[in-house]
């Protein structure tokens, strides 16, 4: 085969769930234009942890093609995205075509081979999946090779994830810019109008235009105008790197050499090492502006997530603990409406594995949405929250876990408090909290009174603690002869550390607090 094939500009490669529930395909413009217009529902053939990379290249690319165009809204046809995207690559056709036999053109993600051979490439692999980001070598957890008869639409996704999101695997395999170092991750931490793509599509492209200036400010010495912004298009031996300051603020990165070619058999990938990563910034940190993406202020290092993933306590030091600068899309706007999701994913990278893809949704109401948008009265919902955070702990480490110890260890004169084994009612504890807190938080925030706020959610720490200490009692290896001891044990630290620690509960009601734990 010599000529090019599977244009994404003129072939309807895509497949996407629209409204009224049928399943289309679509053109990337038709994608594009469907999603101006609340018509796209679902990606069928998009797997999980793919979602974020083809998200954002979705966002990027439409705001790049906007912005060259000099058009300002997220709305266009069809016919308007197909014009925009040409001109971005001055009217060629190779860099929207997945496969380009003329190894010196550019084909969709897959830059030039300058030394014109495939000599140095990897044998060809026939599944899209064993190119993507997720390490399944050893065939655990997500099988390997799970795609057995692949179509474009297959290798578009993958190359996307591969290409915007991957980290470092091994010598010689880097990954992109955008994260803190190779065994980071490519977060999404954001507000969106709801769960559906268009409306937040729509918003993440005007925030992209809007904050253009700030990052041409920003010190990231990106050019005003003329940078390199579909980075496929630059041919690449893998022994240079491009300086990110030649890069357009929206730069669409590839971080690998990857060529698909196309026989009697079908698609099949060749990728080669490079000696360098693609992009070249001064500090390898993750900080290029991405609006997704939260930066530690104290080292400006990006976000790396650990295998716990998006609990409460996480959440909480990103959106109030003052560590962290969210990224754009993490902004309230006064033009969002009343209500809106708190969306955050990451895939947590490991040395050699992936330890979990994460994601968390929280429901933001209206009420919090305003006092977000106002400095004193996020300010005021920050202090709360904090506090919410401290009364778990003291609850974890200083009731339930003292607790334990003395049903465990039989009701001892001393507790050995370096029991360890109290460990799973504590994890059942957290999980509890980490359903609750944010519902009970919006909640709280609407009271004036703040001891009265504090007393409702040590109320309900308290019986979330409660419940684990009574299924401790049901279920814990306890010799018979010290269970009525341990038992009793255990209440009274409970209760004694409660009164201790929150001596507001046992003021409103005595009888209520003092019930004894089941000894079922």
């Amino acid at each position: 085969m010599t000529e090019p094939r599977h244009d994404l500009l003129r072939e309807p490669l895509i497949r996407l769930r629209s409204a009224d529930g049928a399943t289309v395909a679509a053109t990337l413009p038709g994608v594009l234009a469907r999603l101006g217009t609340d018509d796209v529902i679902a990606f069928p053939g998009l797997q999980p942890h793919q979602f974020h990379a083809w998200y954002a290249f979705l966002v990027q690319l439409a705001a790049l093609a906007s912005h060259r165009a000099g058009e300002a809204a997220p709305r266009a046809t069809e016919e308007a995205w197909a014009a925009r995207l040409s001109a971005l690559v001055g009217g060629r056709r190779e860099p929207w075509m997945l496969v380009v036999p003329d190894l010196a053109l550019p084909a969709f993600f897959q830059p030039p081979v300058p030394e014109g051979t495939l000599t140095g490439f990897k044998a060809p692999t026939r599944h899209p999946d064993a190119l993507d980001v997720l390490v399944t070598a050893k065939n655990h957890d997500v099988k390997m090779a799970r795609v057995a008869a692949p179509s474009p639409e297959h290798w578009v996704y993958a190359l996307v994830s591969l290409q915007t999101t991957q980290g470092f695997s091994g010598r010689d395999n880097y990954g992109v810019v955008r994260m803190n170092g190779g065994f980071g991750s490519r977060p999404c931490v954001a507000f969106a109008p709801g769960p559906h793509w268009g409306p937040r599509f729509r918003r993440d492209v005007e925030i992209l235009l809007g904050d253009r200036p700030r990052l041409l400010a920003g010190g990231y010495g990106y050019p005003p105008e003329g940078g390199l912004a579909l980075l496929w298009l630059e041919p690449w031996d893998g022994l240079t790197a491009i300086p990110i300051q030649r890069c357009d603020p929206f730069f669409l990165e590839v971080c690998r050499r990857v060529r698909l070619q196309e026989g009697d058999g079908g698609i099949v990938a060749r990728t080669a090492p490079s000696r360098v990563k693609r992009i070249a910034a001064a500090e390898d940190t993750g900080d290029t502006g991405d609006p997704w993406t939260p930066i530690r202020l104290s080292d400006g290092a990006a976000l790396t997530l650990d295998g716990s993933g998006f609990t409460y306590r996480r959440l909480h030091q990103l959106l109030f603990g003052g560590e962290y600068r969210l990224g754009a899309a993490a902004q309230v706007r006064p033009t969002d409406g009343d209500a809106l999701l708190l969306v955050a994913r990451a895939m947590v990278r490991g040395q050699g594995r992936t330890e979990g893809l994460h994601e968390r949704a929280v429901p933001v109401p209206a009420h919090i949405r305003y006092r977000l948008g106002q400095p004193e009265a996020r300010d005021a919902l920050a202090a709360l929250a904090r506090r919410h955070v401290e009364q778990t702990a003291t609850v974890d480490r200083k009731v339930l876990h003292p607790a334990l110890c003395a049903l465990l260890q039989g009701g001892p004169e001393t507790i050995d408090f370096r029991d360890d084994r109290t460990r799973r009612w504590r994890d059942g504890f957290d999980a509890a909290v980490n359903q609750r807190f944010f519902e009970k938080l919006w909640e709280h925030a609407e009271i004036e009174d703040g001891l009265e706020a504090e007393r409702r959610w040590a109320e309900l720490l308290r019986e979330l603690a409660l419940a684990q200490l009574e299924d401790a009692v049901r279920s814990a290896p306890v010799p018979a002869t010290r269970r009525y001891r341990a038992v009793a044990a255990a209440e009274r630290v409970f209760h004694g550390a409660l009164r201790k620690h929150f001596p507001h509960l046992y003021l409103r009601s005595e009888r209520s607090t003092d019930e004894p734990v089941s000894r079922a």
